[in-house]
């Protein structure tokens, strides 16, 4: 998938759960992170979709997480979230 969106403004992509949470089905965001740099992919912006009630209260340590490893602009999906491009 992210070879896919290598070169894209955006990529929506889920990232259900904080570093900590033991999931195989999800990518956290270091994972996620580990993914981009790995792949390394050019990918303007990042939102995250997908956010499990475990992330509220934690998207600054999870921007953190990610941003390890990946160096562009990190968004967090809500509704009515609008993206100009």
């Amino acid at each position: 998938m992210i070879e896919f969106a290598d070169g894209a403004d955006l990529l929506a992509h889920d990232c259900s759960f904080p570093d900590e949470v033991d999931v195989s089905n999800h990518p956290t965001p270091s994972s996620l992170g580990r993914a981009l740099a790995a792949a390394d992919a050019e990918i303007r912006e990042v939102v995250l979709t997908h956010l499990y009630p475990h992330t509220e209260g934690r998207h600054d340590e999870m921007r953190d997480a990610l941003g390890a490893h990946y160096d562009g602009s990190v968004e967090f999906a809500r509704d009515g979230l609008a993206v100009e491009l």
